[in-house]
């Protein structure tokens, strides 16, 4: 499930977010914290686990540049946001 999201061999992380409704049957709409800040990201179903209207986690890798704690959104795209250690886990 989660091999696709691989980045230079960097493990699986799982990132705490909010789990709703996608546009499409493929993919859920989540929401997590950046700082102040909370984002919306459409993902693929698979990347999600959790519940639809309930808190959840997003499998992500996770990248150290110095203090700061980034995590790789599994999109279309290549989104990568800071996010605060405790917002993540080593299992969904």
């Amino acid at each position: 499930m989660a091999e696709s999201l691989k980045f230079r061999n960097d493990p699986i992380r799982w990132l705490r977010c909010t789990i709703n409704k996608g546009m499409f049957s493929n993919e859920l709409l989540v929401t997590v914290r950046c700082g102040q800040d909370y984002l919306e990201y459409f993902v693929p179903y698979e990347k999600v686990s959790g519940q639809i209207g309930q808190t959840g986690k997003v499998a992500v890798t996770v990248h150290n540049y110095g203090s700061v704690q980034a995590a790789m959104i599994p999109t279309d795209y290549v989104e990568e946001i800071p996010v605060a250690p405790e917002d993540l886990s080593d299992s969904p």
